[in-house]
Parts: structure tokens; C-alpha cells; sequence
């Protein structure tokens, strides 16, 4: 759930499990989410979201924190320490020195012992020129694929200036190609293959999806890339 505060635009969160986490199956463990998984957000703007944490085999004590935001940017939890298993609240205010972009934010659950969970927030901060003129549609906007597979989307653009295409955000080792890559004024469409390496860890991955025009507008939309763990016989 997410309760918006004025004055300001829509915010849009995204996470995706933290590969380096400890396997949740040893005692002791801990998990951290983000609900929702979206944001967008204008400046000056802000909103709450729900950081999720769930326990493993042992209780810990854990203290909140966020790295990544912009300048400009302040994130706050209320409360800022919890046990594992309980939900706190995160408050992103996104001020108007904030510069316009995506930003790869990190939230940590660290216990006393120094073991850390990990989720990740694609957070958008948009200002006056971005997605004016330039619109990006994905369809679909989500995928569930494992390691070593092939997925797709397809991408409509809007434009009234030529726009090349680009992604950020797959996982380490996965790689990303456009059908065609560039698109002429009027926009069109194309495809976005998405090939996952067969290394790559189960999560939810929010890919970023941009459309670069020549006078520095972009449009940008999220792709969430779900890659699962193989199924033991």
C-alpha cells in the first residue's frame, strides 16, 4: 500500500532479491522486501511504502537503512529498528534540487551480527521535459523466466523526434538487444529479447526501458524480469 502525499506525481518502486542474500533455507536467516514494486515520482513529491522483513529459523533485531537516493532526496522508516518478521514504513521525499533520472536505491535490514538482507527500488525522479513528446509501452510489462532462457517484450514508442533505446537494470550477466534499436520520428515499434544468463540468481529484477530523443527528452517504462530457481526432482 502506498498513501501519497502532496503536492506531487505518481511514485513507482521496484525491487529485485539481492543475489549476494544468505539462503533463506540456514537457521538464522532473514528476507527484506519492498511492496509496492514501482515508482515515479516529480519533484518536489513523496511517498510511503511497505519494507517487509521475514524470519528464518532465528529472531533478530534489525536496524533499516537506504543507500543510493539522489541529492535532494531523503528517505526516513518509521519505526527505524524492528524484529525480523515485522513490517516498518519507508518515506521517500524527493525535494526540487533532485536531478531528473533513475536511481538504483538499496534498502538494508542489518542485524547486530552484520548480516544484511538487501531489496532494491528503481526510484524515477522526473522533471518538466521528461515523457513530454515521448511515450514508452510495454507489452507485456512482466515476465517469469529461469536461468539460461529466452524472454521477450514488445515496445510501442510515441514520438515526435527520432529515439534510441537502451536498458538498465537485468541482472548481472543477462543480456539485452533491441529490434531495431533506433526509431525515427513518429516512434514505431520493436522488440526487446532479453537472454538470462544461466548463472543468474531467482528474483524480481525491474529493467528499465528508456527512449533517448536528440533534444534530451526521455521516456522510460519498467519491465519486471522474474527469474525462478530450477525445480529439484
Amino acid at each position: 500500500m502506498v498513501r501519497v502525499h502532496k503536492p506531487e506525481e505518481t511514485l513507482t518502486v521496484a525491487y529485485a532479491i539481492d543475489p549476494f542474500l544468505s539462503p533463506s533455507t540456514h537457521p538464522g536467516d532473514f528476507t527484506v522486501s519492498v511492496e509496492p514494486l514501482s515508482v515515479r515520482v516529480g519533484r518536489p513529491g513523496g511517498a510511503v511504502a511497505a519494507v517487509v522483513t521475514r524470519a528464518g529459523g532465528e529472531r533478530h533485531t534489525l536496524t533499516m537503512s537506504v543507500t543510493g537516493l539522489p541529492c535532494g532526496a531523503l528517505a526516513t522508516f518509521e519505526p527505524k529498528v524492528v524484529e525480523a518478521g515485522e513490517t516498518t514504513e519507508l518515506s521517500i521525499a524527493i525535494s526540487e534540487k533532485a536531478s531528473p533520472g533513475v536511481y538504483p536505491v538499496t534498502v538494508h535490514a542489518t542485524a547486530p551480527n552484520g548480516m544484511t538482507a538487501r531489496a532494491y527500488l528503481s526510484l524515477t525522479v522526473d522533471d518538466a521535459t521528461t515523457h513530454s513528446g515521448i511515450r514508452v509501452r510495454l507489452v507485456p510489462e512482466e515476465s517469469t523466466t529461469q536461468p539460461g532462457f529466452l524472454t521477450q517484450t514488445r515496445v510501442t514508442v510515441s514520438t515526435d523526434e527520432p529515439v534510441e533505446l537502451s536498458v538498465g537494470g537485468v541482472p548481472p550477466g543477462t543480456r539485452a538487444t533491441f529490434s531495431p534499436a533506433r526509431l525515427p520520428v513518429g516512434g514505431g515499434a520493436c522488440t526487446l529479447w532479453i537472454f538470462t544468463s544461466p548463472s543468474a540468481a531467482p528474483g524480481a529484477y525491474p529493467v528499465v526501458v528508456s527512449a533517448a530523443g536528440a533534444h534530451g527528452r526521455v521516456g522510460e517504462a519498467i519491465f519486471t524480469l522474474t527469474i525462478t530457481g530450477w525445480d529439484r526432482p
